[in-house]
């Protein structure tokens, strides 16, 4: 795991699997997906970065394009009608 904001019923995470990265969003279980790498990760220093461009305009809710890059090229990308930003419901105790 690089980083996550999740709770029981959603959230995102970039992470490594296989040595490739990984984007996972889920809304509340109504929309989930990913965005991966098809190559793994080149030896030495890395950066990896995730970018969301909005299709439209820029509110909580819109949607638009998550897209992954390793190094400054794009590596991944997936499209979806809506965002949930980034609010997570959690269940406190």
């Amino acid at each position: 795991m690089i980083i996550s904001q999740a709770g029981q019923f959603g959230g995102w995470s970039l992470y490594l699997k296989d040595g490739k990265p990984v984007y996972g969003y889920n809304y509340l279980g109504l929309e989930t997906y990913t965005v991966a790498s098809d190559a793994a990760l080149p030896k030495g220093k890395v950066t990896i970065k995730l970018d969301f461009a909005y299709a439209g305009e820029r509110k909580l809710g819109a949607g638009g394009t998550a897209m992954l890059y390793i190094n400054g090229e794009k590596v991944g990308a997936h499209s979806s009608g809506f965002s949930g930003g980034a609010v997570t419901l959690s269940r406190f105790s």
